[in-house]
């Protein structure tokens, strides 16, 4: 699969020892919940919007609602982007993003399918304090990979990361990332929520999941994630509930489009809404959802294309598959877009 040395010595962290049977002791003392309690601080302070009275420099529309804003540090939300580094690279040009005074919410699927993941994480990393991520399955294909409990697909541009002298750190970096993102009045996934759960039941499960994935148990729930979810979004493990807990929160939280009767989510199901099977409805479209209160940012949905509305925010707009790379400003709404350009590289030939 294109491991090289130094990932697979980095894996044998992720679970228990196999010469002593005890836990990796480089991993015992982490705190996730703690780290992402600092960070969502850092970046609440950082996010002060200051009413002015000056003029408006031209550059950013009022929101209708409210007296005009001078707003000091924007935030771009940005669909998937999958690996299409060149036009990422377009994008952040055409919003003249600056990291010292923009931030970027980035709704996951960082990497796969297209030319440049390597690129594209080093960027991130490099950018990281202003920058805001969530992951999504094609983030877990790859920390999967990186761990050895599962195998390559014929899709994979994953081999630059795998072997990379920084590959490992990257990999690592990546599995620190959080499920979901919430800062009022916003909630960023990668797919979507069930509409069962509340804001705070939500925040709560992805929090669980997280120090998991970021811990010494990382390695089989990244294999126990591979087997097929059932109606109920639940795959009964032998590890016990909290790893079954944290394998249904992660696939609602990365692959979620639609639900049946039932508010059973669909995992198979990839097409556009209208052709969603029988008794089936987007997640967001559920009249009794219990986050009304939130706007959810999210992507992963390709076929559903972008959608603005009061409670979601949808922007997987298809660039990996040839179409555009979509970035929303938050304090006025409005809309960015970049074509898919990666300097002759073909797109795959077919679509999500």
């Amino acid at each position: 699969m294109g491991n090289t040395g130094s990932l697979l010595k980095r894996r044998r962290s992720w679970g228990p020892n196999r010469r002593t049977g005890g836990l990796s002791k480089s991993l015992r003392n982490v705190q996730p919940v703690l780290l992402h309690t600092l960070r969502d601080l850092v970046h609440r302070q950082r996010s002060l919007r200051i009413p002015t009275a000056s003029r408006d420099d031209g550059r950013l529309m009022a929101p209708p609602s409210c007296a005009r804003l001078r707003v000091s540090m924007p935030t771009y939300a940005i669909g998937d982007i999958q690996g299409c580094f060149r036009t990422f690279e377009r994008l952040l040009a055409r919003i003249d993003f600056r990291p010292q005074r923009d931030r970027l919410w980035l709704v996951g699927d960082l990497v796969n399918r297209g030319p440049r993941s390597l690129e594209t994480l080093r960027f991130l990393r490099q950018h990281e304090g202003a920058i805001r991520v969530v992951l999504g399955n094609h983030d877990l294909h790859l920390l999967a990979l990186a761990a050895g409990v599962t195998p390559a697909r014929k899709s994979d541009t994953l081999d630059g990361i795998l072997g990379a002298t920084d590959g490992a750190d990257l990999v690592e970096w990546l599995r620190r990332q959080p499920l979901l993102f919430r800062e009022a009045p916003y909630m960023m996934v990668h797919a979507g929520l069930l509409p069962k759960w509340t804001e705070d039941e939500a925040e709560s499960l992805a929090r669980e999941a997280e120090a998991l994935l970021s811990g010494t148990r990382a390695a089989e729930l990244l294999e126990a994630l591979r087997n097929k979810p059932t109606a109920d979004a639940r795959t009964k493990s032998r590890a016990g509930p909290r790893l079954d807990a944290a394998i249904e929160t992660i696939r609602v939280l990365t692959r979620i489009r639609t639900v049946d009767a039932k508010l059973r989510p669909n995992f198979e199901f990839a097409g556009p809404p209208e052709k969603a099977p029988p008794q089936h409805r987007p997640w967001f479209d559920v009249t009794s959802r219990r986050d009304p209160g939130t706007t959810v940012v999210f992507g992963h949905w390709a076929a559903l294309g972008r959608l603005l509305r009061g409670d979601v925010f949808a922007l997987d707009s298809g660039c990996v598959w040839g179409n555009v790379l979509t970035a929303l400003r938050l304090e006025d709404r409005r809309v960015f877009e970049e074509p898919f350009r990666e300097n002759g590289d073909v797109r795959p030939a077919s679509g999500p």
